[in-house]
């Protein structure tokens, strides 16, 4: 490379001198000749420089090749490297997602191995509380089949009264404590039978009429009255425990009170019956406000078995013994206002006033609207009953009939609900009343006994009232004002007491309550063991 740029440079000189040559022509030959040497040494100088410059720059532009070089074997191991770094960053991302991933596996695992454990706890809690309802349930079951024995054995305990009130009391408490029926008959009747041997004014019959006399009994405000066949009508008010009586009218041999009804505001009485002669029957009418006043008489009716007083009528509504004719009086007249298509055995009017019931002896359940000059609608009719019996539930909606069979049916106006059917009567209803509270009702019967029923839990069976009514004929019944007593009369066919209206208490917990007040001492532990049993701790009867 070197050479060439030497040959390049004589060739420019050359064409230098031809070209000065040319161009002066006629200068001396020996001055071109000097010239031409002198240019020529230049240009060798020149030359030689240039070569000098070239050969630097030869130089310089191999150390900036090597330079260069270098730089780029330094950015290719840089390149290798950080191409190394890549990977290695790549493999530790890796890694760390492959350890993250497991790290979730394991995380997962364990939130199941927790929701299984949870899950085997929860199953183990529910056996546990499975085990322990049963348990339960079961110890349940054995204090109230308990206290039912209990109360079944007291009745049978009549040498001890004490002992007797105590079994009672304590089998009163194992049911109420486990939750048993609260109208539970045996527990209603052990506390009953203690009562009575206590004499308690709860349980004690109320005297006045002659034996088997009584028939209708009637409450109002605070005040009971009750009438019979003797004649008498009397008026019972409460002394703090005690149904104290006065007479409205005395014994009479000529006029039999069957039926007794008072006005809402509580001014008059109202009395049927029948005299001697049937014919001559007549309602008396009493001033309570004015009780030495002569009863009012109305005649034109016969035997009389049925009075309602209608405060929006103003009078009374009345049933004879036919049953084929309803009367109404303003106690000025009387007139026909229903001719029955049957015998009408029973008539009842709603709480609100607006219908009448009748009760067929054809099967017929009849209904009649007041207001609209007594429309009738037959809610019921099977030519196969004879219904005696009959009620407005509190709704007015439902009726309660009861029929010559000891059934008790409930049906539902304007409804296509199949009829309710309450049994364990066997013969005849005679009566069926609501408390005032609504909440219970009584039916009495033919078959000398009475029943108790909780009208908001009909599927419990009832308190059956018959332990002094056995060889009775069961009338009428009637709450007492408080609702805490139930009253009945009743005719006594074997003349074996004087009593004519039963006094019964209405819940057990009054009863119970009673009882405490006469006991003097809780059962020993050798009664305990007798009448409780071993295996039941033992504990106090009344804590007082």
């Amino acid at each position: 490379m070197k050479s060439n740029s030497k040959l390049v440079y004589a060739l420019i000189g050359m064409i230098a001198i031809l070209l000065v040559t040319s161009t002066l022509g006629l200068v001396n030959y020996q001055e071109q000749k000097e010239l031409a040497k002198a240019n020529l040494q230049k240009a060798v100088v020149e030359a030689e420089r240039a070569n000098q410059v070239a050969d630097v720059n030869q130089a310089e532009a191999n150390k900036q090749a090597k330079i260069a070089e270098e730089r780029r074997q330094e950015t290719s191991m840089a390149q290798a490297e950080a191409s190394a770094a890549r990977k290695d960053a790549e493999i530790k991302r890796l890694q760390a997602a492959i350890a993250q991933r497991q790290a979730e596996i394991s995380e997962e695992k364990a939130k199941m191995s927790e929701v299984k454990a949870i899950q085997q706890q929860k199953i183990a809690e529910a056996e546990h509380e499975k085990a322990r309802i049963a348990n339960d349930a079961a110890n349940r079951s054995r204090y109230i089949a308990q206290g039912k024995a209990m109360a079944l054995k007291s009745i049978e305990l009549h040498d001890d009264a004490g002992q007797e009130a105590l079994v009672a009391l304590q089998a009163y408490k194992f049911n109420v404590k486990y939750s048993g029926n609260p109208s539970d008959n045996d527990i209603y009747n052990g506390l009953y039978a203690a009562v009575v041997r206590s004499n308690d004014p709860l349980a004690r019959d109320l005297r006045g009429h002659d034996p088997g006399a009584a028939r209708a009994l009637v409450t109002h405000g605070q005040e009971i009255y009750s009438g019979g066949s003797d004649g008498r009508i009397l008026r019972w008010t409460r002394e703090g425990a005690i149904w104290k009586q006065d007479s409205v009218a005395g014994r009479r041999k000529d006029y039999q009170v069957n039926v007794l009804d008072v006005s809402p505001d509580g001014n008059w009485l109202v009395a049927g019956g029948a005299t001697l002669a049937l014919n001559k029957s007549y309602l008396e009418l009493y001033d309570l406000k004015n009780p030495r006043k002569a009863p009012r008489k109305i005649p034109g009716v016969s035997m009389v078995e049925t009075l309602i007083y209608s405060v929006k009528e103003n009078g009374v509504y009345v049933r004879d013994h036919t049953g084929m004719s309803i009367q109404f009086t303003d106690f000025n007249t009387v007139r026909e206002v229903i001719k029955p298509k049957e015998r009408i055995n029973a008539l009842v009017i709603s709480s609100d006033g607006r219908k009448l019931a009748g009760a067929g002896a054809e099967g017929g359940i009849y209904l009649w609207d007041i207001a609209n000059n007594y429309a009738e609608k037959i809610l019921y009719k099977a030519p196969a009953e004879n219904f005696t019996a009959l009620a407005f539930a509190p709704d007015n909606h439902r009726v309660l009939a009861g029929n010559a069979y000891g059934q008790v049916k409930i049906f539902t106006e304007d409804s296509n609900l199949p009829q309710r059917v309450l049994t364990g009567h066997t013969a005849h209803i005679e009566q069926i009343v609501f408390n005032h509270a609504g909440t219970l009702v009584a039916t009495t019967s033919r078959d000398h006994t009475g029943r108790l029923w909780n009208w908001y839990r009909l599927a419990d069976q009832p308190v059956v009232l018959n332990d002094q009514t056995r060889d009775n004929w069961v009338w009428s019944a009637a709450f007492t004002p408080d609702d805490k007593q139930l009253l009945i009369a009743v005719h006594n066919s074997g003349q074996k007491v004087k009593q004519s209206i039963r006094v019964w208490p209405v819940t057990a917990e009054a009863m119970a309550k009673a009882l405490c007040s006469y006991v003097k001492r809780n059962l020993s532990k050798d009664e305990w063991q007798n009448f409780v049993g071993s295996d039941l701790p033992y504990e106090r009867t009344c804590e007082n």
